[in-house]
């Protein structure tokens, strides 16, 4: 829903900006407890490769998350972001295992 801007005053669209900014948890970027989790294995799709096949079935691709502890995700790959409400700023934060 969209709140058009004649409908609330400058002040009070403001304030409901200082409060919504207010709900940001950074334990949730960084994954730390309770918002961590264990290892996590994704289907990303088929592979279109026919000898992968099984039993006539593409085989799935499999993504695996990598498990975060409850400390969260290193210092270097959690920076404190600027919170002007964009989502294009935000550098990814799922480490992926390489096979």
């Amino acid at each position: 829903m969209c709140i058009p801007r004649s409908s609330i005053g400058i002040c009070r669209r403001s304030n409901l900006v200082a409060f919504l900014k207010s709900l940001t948890d950074d334990r949730v970027r960084c994954h730390a407890a309770p918002f961590d989790h264990p290892e996590l294995k994704v289907s990303n799709g088929a592979n279109p490769n026919p000898a992968l096949a099984i039993n006539g079935k593409a085989a799935d691709i499999v993504l695996t998350v990598a498990a975060i502890g409850q400390t969260g995700l290193p210092a270097a790959k959690c920076a404190k972001m600027p919170n002007d409400g964009s989502v294009d700023q935000l550098a990814p934060s799922i480490l992926l295992l390489k096979k």
